[in-house]
């Protein structure tokens, strides 16, 4: 995971001049995998961001948290770039099977290319909705761990009584309280 991942996108085969080309249906096989095989890495990537997060909130020095946040980074970079890619891809292939739809299908199997289709779209859905919950869930993580450590000073506010007490006693121990006050009858409200 060190390199940048490479995305074997299926080619858009136009020209500005001319209709677009489909992609064969062993053009396609081989380009389908090649999505599959991207998406494990997108998938490993989300992990691999899910890990860092974690560490980003047990860091204890500031260099730790710095070099962690970078490694955020530049993962986040790369897992959109992946996911734009793998989106471009797909989107291509849609609409390989619209001209198909249109033109004809000479080979006949326009409804398998749809079904593969199908189910590596589903994968992708379900990949990038787990990678908002990994981003959700650091969101709630961090918030967490901001109250717990905002908690202890909320804490040490005095309270009214604890207030009440220590006017009191200020009130008693000045110096201008002496019994030949005309005040040393009154107490403090």
């Amino acid at each position: 995971m060190e390199g940048k991942p490479v995305l074997r996108a299926p080619t858009l085969n136009w020209d500005s001049k001319g209709p677009r080309e489909v992609s064969s249906t062993k053009e396609f096989f081989n380009l389908l995998a090649n999505l599959e095989v991207d998406l494990k890495e997108l998938s490993q990537m989300i992990s691999k961001m899910s890990d860092l997060l974690k560490r980003s909130l047990d860091a204890s020095s500031k260099s730790d948290r710095e070099q962690i946040q970078d490694k955020l980074a530049q993962l986040s970079d790369d897992i959109r770039r992946l996911s734009a890619q793998i989106k471009q891809a797909i989107q291509s292939f849609e609409a390989d099977h619209s001209l198909l739809r249109q033109r004809g299908d000479p080979d006949g199997n326009l409804s398998v290319r749809m079904d593969q289709l199908a189910a590596l779209k589903k994968w992708f859905i379900k990949t990038v909705q787990h990678y908002a919950e990994v981003k959700q869930a650091a969101r709630r993580s961090m918030k967490s761990r901001i109250k717990r450590c905002g908690k202890p000073i909320l804490n040490k506010r005095p309270t009214k009584s604890k207030l009440q007490a220590h006017n009191q006693a200020l009130w008693m121990t000045r110096p201008s309280r002496t019994k030949a006050s005309p005040f040393c009858n009154i107490q403090p409200t």
